[in-house]
C-alpha cells in the first residue's frame, strides 16, 4: 500500500476542489464577505465582546422555561421565567411572547442541553437569517428589472446587506440578548423569509411558494406580531393582485389564499385567548407592571389615535442623536427635550432615533427611489406597492401605541429592505452619470448608518442598559479613556 499517497493527496486534487469552491461561491462572493463580516461583528456585539455564546441572560431564558412548559402541555411559565413582566391569569403565569422561539429549543430542552443559555446563539441564527433573506430579495428585484438570471452588482450588495447587517436596528438589538430583542430579531428574519416567497409567488402564481410564504408569515405573527402582521398583509396583498389577474374559473385560488392570511393573524388571538380569555395579545389590566395609576395615565389601552403626532414625530421627524468628542462619538439622544404633544397617552417614550437620521440609504430608496423606479421600471410597480400597502397596517398599530423605542424602529426594517431593494436596482440601471452621484451619497449613507448603529450598540449596551456585568462596563470606560487619550481628549474627572 502507499501510504505517501494516501497521507498526501495529489497536488491537482486540491486544486479541483479550490476552483470548484470558486465558481459555486463566485457570484456570490460579495454577499458572502459581507455576511461573514456581518456575524463576525454581529457576535462580537452580542456577547459584549467575549465571542462565548453559552452564558445566561438577564431575562433571556423565558423562551427555555416555556419549551418546557410545552412538553409538559401547559403554556403558563413558572415564576422564575418572566417575573415581573408576568401576566397572572387564576394565579398562573404567562407570558406576551410568542411561541415560535420555544418551539426552535424543544430539542435542546428535551435532551436538557444548554437550558437557559441559548438566547445569544439563536439571536445569532436570526441575524445572519435576516442578511440572507435580504440577499434573496436583492436578487429577485434584479431578475424583475434586468431579466432572470442578472447577478446584482458588488456595489448593490455590499450598500444593500451592510445596511441590514450593519446599518439597521437589528443590529441594534445585538445590544442585549434580551427576549424582547431575540423576539424582534426572530420576527424580522421571518418576516423577510415571508416577503421573498411572496414576491417569488407573485412572479410564479402556479408554483407552490406561497406555502413558504405562509408558513414564515405565521412564524413571524407568532414571534414577534407586528412584524408577522407585515408579513401577512404583504402575502394578502399578492394574493389580491392575483385575484385580479387570474380568470374567474381560478379565482378561489388567490381568493382562499387571502382568506388564509387573514386566519393566520388572527391565530395570534387565538392563542391569546387560551392564555389570558381574551383576545386582547397583551391585556395590560392582568400585566404585573400595570397598577390602577398607570393604566389610568392611558386609559387601560395599548393604542390610542391621538398617539399619531407624537409617534409620528419620533419615528420620522426627531434628530434624537447627538455628536461628542468621547468615543463612541456618536450617540442614542440629544439631552434637549422634543416637541410636546398634549393629547398623547403614553406609557413608555424611550429614546429612538428616527428613520431618516438612523438609516438615511434605507429611507431614501425605499421612498424617493423605490418611486423613481415605479415609473422608471413598469415591472417593478407592483412589488413597491405590495411592501408600500403591505406595511400600512403594522405602522398605523406602532404609531398608536403607547409605547416606543430604538428596539421597536427594527420592526419597519424588513419593509425598508424589500422596498429599498427596488430602489436600488433602479438606481444601478440608471444614466452614468446618476448613477455615480446616486452611489456616492448611498455610499456615504450607509457608512454612516453602520457607523451609528455600532456606537448607538456599544454604548447602550455598556453603558446604559441594565444587567450588564459591572466588569464588561469597567472594560468600556477604561476603553473610551484609552483611545479619547490617542486623539489628544483629556478624561473627564
Amino acid at each position: 500500500m502507499d501510504t505517501t499517497t494516501r497521507a498526501h493527496p495529489e497536488p491537482g486534487k486540491h486544486d479541483s476542489l479550490l476552483a470548484a469552491a470558486v465558481r459555486v461561491l463566485g457570484p456570490h462572493r460579495w454577499f458572502t464577505g459581507v455576511l461573514a463580516l456581518s456575524i463576525v461583528a454581529f457576535a462580537w456585539i452580542v456577547t459584549q465582546g467575549s465571542y462565548s455564546f453559552g452564558v445566561r441572560e438577564p431575562f433571556g431564558d423565558f423562551y427555555d422555561y416555556q419549551a418546557a412548559s410545552l412538553l409538559q402541555g401547559r403554556l403558563d411559565v413558572p415564576e422564575e421565567a418572566i417575573g415581573g413582566e408576568a401576566f397572572v391569569v387564576g394565579g398562573k403565569l404567562y407570558g406576551y411572547f410568542g411561541p415560535v422561539p420555544a418551539l426552535l429549543r424543544l430539542p435542546f430542552v428535551w435532551l436538557d442541553v444548554a437550558f437557559g443559555r441559548l438566547a445569544r446563539g439563536y439571536m445569532l441564527v436570526f441575524f445572519a437569517g435576516t442578511v440572507i433573506a435580504s440577499y434573496l430579495i436583492l436578487r429577485h428585484a434584479v431578475g424583475l428589472v434586468r431579466g432572470p438570471g442578472a447577478e446584482p452588482s458588488p456595489f448593490a450588495q455590499v450598500v444593500l446587506l451592510c445596511g441590514a447587517g450593519l446599518g439597521s436596528s437589528f443590529f441594534f438589538l445585538g445590544s442585549r440578548a434580551y427576549t424582547y430583542h431575540e423576539a424582534i430579531l426572530g420576527g424580522g428574519m421571518f418576516a423577510l423569509f415571508a416577503c421573498w416567497c411572496a414576491l417569488r409567488h407573485l412572479a410564479s402564481p402556479a408554483g407552490r411558494w406561497w406555502i413558504g410564504a405562509l408558513a414564515c408569515g405565521l412564524a413571524a405573527v407568532h414571534t414577534r406580531p407586528p412584524a408577522g402582521l407585515f408579513a401577512l398583509t404583504f402575502l394578502g396583498c399578492v394574493a389580491l393582485v392575483l385575484a385580479r389577474r387570474e380568470p374567474r374559473a381560478r379565482l378561489h385560488r388567490p381568493l382562499l389564499l387571502a382568506v388564509a392570511c387573514t386566519v393566520a393573524v388572527l391565530t395570534f388571538n387565538g392563542l391569546s385567548y387560551l392564555k389570558f380569555r381574551t383576545f386582547d395579545g397583551a391585556p395590560l389590566h392582568l400585566s404585573r407592571p400595570y397598577d390602577a395609576a398607570r393604566l389610568a395615565k392611558i386609559e387601560g389601552k395599548s393604542f390610542h389615535l391621538s398617539n399619531l403626532p407624537f409617534n409620528s414625530y419620533t419615528y420620522l421627524v426627531r434628530p434624537n442623536f447627538r455628536i461628542e468628542a468621547r468615543f463612541p462619538w456618536l450617540y442614542l439622544g440629544r439631552g434637549i427635550p422634543g416637541y410636546y404633544f398634549p393629547a398623547a397617552k403614553t406609557d413608555l417614550a424611550d429614546e429612538t432615533l428616527a428613520f431618516p437620521y438612523a438609516m438615511p440609504g434605507f429611507f431614501v430608496l425605499a421612498t424617493l427611489a423605490a418611486a423613481w423606479a415605479c415609473v422608471r421600471h413598469p415591472s417593478v410597480r407592483t412589488p413597491v406597492a405590495v411592501a408600500w400597502l403591505g406595511v400600512a397596517p403594522m405602522t398605523l398599530a406602532l404609531f398608536t401605541a403607547v409605547a416606543t423605542a430604538e428596539r421597536y424602529t427594527a420592526d419597519f426594517v424588513p419593509f425598508f429592505i424589500c422596498a429599498a431593494a427596488f430602489g436600488l436596482v433602479a438606481l444601478e440601471s440608471a444614466a452614468p452619470r446618476w448613477r455615480t452621484a446616486g452611489r456616492l451619497a448611498l455610499g456615504a449613507a450607509t457608512l454612516w448608518a453602520c457607523l451609528l448603529s455600532v456606537a448607538m450598540a456599544l454604548h447602550y449596551q455598556r453603558d446604559s442598559v441594565w444587567g450588564v456585568p459591572e466588569e464588561v462596563r469597567q472594560d468600556y470606560q477604561n476603553l473610551r479613556r484609552r483611545i479619547d487619550t490617542f486623539f489628544g481628549q483629556r478624561p473627564p474627572e
